[in-house]
């Protein structure tokens, strides 16, 4: 039987995991309740005001307590990615 970590856990421990490990190339933002901050995600991607880490953003969004709401099963279905 497994343990369920909820998102802030699980996002919070790639994060470290990422950040700490050199070799991945790049570094973690974890967004709390869906919000983005501008000024995190360029803190992480950028050293001496040159751009030059990849960063993998993670927002932490629960859809359902028990399992996904039906309410949000046509919006996880769309992609807008081109």
């Amino acid at each position: 039987m497994g343990e369920w970590f909820g998102p802030s856990t699980a996002s919070g421990a790639i994060k470290k995991l990422v950040n700490e490990f050199e070799p991945a190339g790049m570094n973690v933002v974890s967004c709390i309740d869906g919000t983005v901050y501008e000024t995190e995600v360029i803190a992480a991607g950028t050293r001496e005001k040159k751009w030059d880490t990849k960063v993998l953003v993670l927002i932490n969004l629960r859809l359902g307590i028990d399992g996904v709401n039906p309410i949000y099963h046509e919006a996880i279905k769309v992609s807008n990615m081109s």
